[in-house]
């Protein structure tokens, strides 16, 4: 267990772990659409309406998605 640990804080400073962030407008405008979305009960999201709600929001506005570096070689 410790040994597991370990690796993942050394991933940190790695060429392996990757950061990014996303403008302050763009999560409050994304947390508005998704509070239209979710469930009224449980404030989740289904992870079979996930696909279709990034689709509408994709084609109300423009995000950039976070893609790690070596996956676009």
């Amino acid at each position: 267990m410790e040994e597991d640990v370990e690796s993942k804080e050394a991933h940190k400073s790695a060429i392996l772990h990757y950061t990014h962030s996303i403008p302050p407008g763009d999560i409050a405008r994304l947390k508005e659409y998704f509070d239209r979305y979710k469930d009224r009960r449980t404030y989740k999201l289904a992870a079979e309406m996930m696909t279709e709600f990034l689709g509408e929001y994709s084609k109300t506005y423009r995000f950039k998605a976070p893609l790690h570096p070596k996956n676009l070689s």
